[in-house]
């Protein structure tokens, strides 16, 4: 879980993704990921592929 992961609270990550998605004006997560990735925002390798968590 990303909160976990970071620390932080579920609420607070949520709070991140909605501001970021009305930002990039994204109606659906998939959106959001493809515009993170469109602007450099996202590594090239998803963890599970890099040997990662």
């Amino acid at each position: 879980e990303i909160a976990q992961g970071l620390g932080i609270s579920v609420r607070t990550v949520e709070s991140h993704r909605h501001a970021l998605m009305t930002l990039f004006q994204a109606h659906s997560t998939i959106t959001l990921l493809r515009e993170a990735e469109r602007r450099g925002m996202l590594p090239l390798q998803p963890a599970w592929h890099r040997g990662g968590a």
